[in-house]
C-alpha cells in the first residue's frame, strides 16, 4: 500500500523591507507681487503640495517660494536656500511646475540640473511631466530649457519695441506723456529745454 503522508515543502517569504520615503520639496515661484500672480502662486502651492502628499512613496519637507524674475538664479533667496538644502542632503527630490518657473537662463539651468544630478536629486517638472533623472530626462530638459529661454527673449525684445512704438504714436498715452526737461516742437517731436534740464 503506497504511503499517502507526503512530505510538505515550506517556502519562508521574508517581510517585506520599507521603502524609504523620498523627501519632496516644492518650489514655486512668480514674476511679480501683482494681485493675479500672486493668485497664481497661491493655487500652484495649493494644488502642488497636495500631489505631493497624495503620494505614498513621498514625504514632503517643506515649501521653497521666489516672487522675482526667473532670469537669474542667484538673485532668488528662495531658490538658493533649496539648492543649499539639496546640497546638505535634506532633500531627494524638487517638485516645481514647469521648466519657466525653475529658471529661464539656459546655462544657469543647465548648470543647476548638472549639480542636482551628482547629488542625485531629481527634479519632477510638472507641466512637462519629465523627471530629471529619467533616461532621457537631462536630453528632454535641455531642449525645452532652449525653447523657454527664446521664449523669454522674444518677449522681452517684444515688450521693448511696443514701448518704442507707443513713444512714436501721436495717439500714445506714453507719447502725451510729459516729458520733463524737454518741449514739443511743431512735429510734436522732442526737443531739449535747457533751463529744466539743469533744474
Amino acid at each position: 500500500m503506497p504511503d499517502d503522508k507526503r512530505k510538505r515543502i515550506i517556502h519562508v517569504i521574508p517581510a517585506r523591507r520599507h521603502f524609504k520615503r523620498l523627501r519632496v520639496a516644492l518650489y514655486c515661484r512668480v514674476s511679480t507681487q501683482k494681485e493675479r500672480q500672486l493668485h497664481s502662486l497661491s493655487a500652484q502651492m495649493d494644488f502642488e503640495k497636495e500631489d505631493i502628499l497624495d503620494n505614498p512613496a513621498w514625504e514632503y519637507v517643506g515649501t521653497y517660494i521666489d516672487i522675482k524674475s526667473g532670469r537669474t538664479i542667484s538673485t532668488r533667496p528662495g531658490f538658493q536656500s533649496l539648492l543649499a538644502d539639496c546640497e546638505a542632503g535634506k532633500i531627494d527630490m524638487i517638485y516645481t511646475k514647469s521648466i519657466s518657473r525653475f529658471g529661464r537662463n539656459c546655462v544657469d539651468f543647465l548648470v543647476t540640473l548638472r549639480r542636482l544630478k551628482e547629488l542625485k536629486v531629481d527634479v519632477f517638472f510638472y507641466n512637462e511631466q519629465i523627471h530629471l533623472l529619467s533616461q532621457a530626462g537631462e536630453l528632454l530638459l535641455t531642449l525645452h530649457a532652449g525653447v523657454a529661454q527664446a521664449e523669454s527673449e522674444n518677449k522681452s525684445e517684444n515688450i521693448k519695441w511696443g514701448l518704442r512704438r507707443s513713444t512714436m504714436d501721436p495717439d500714445s498715452p506714453a507719447f502725451l506723456r510729459r516729458c520733463y526737461g524737454y518741449d514739443r516742437d511743431e512735429e510734436e517731436g522732442l526737443i531739449l529745454n535747457i533751463a529744466e534740464a539743469r533744474g
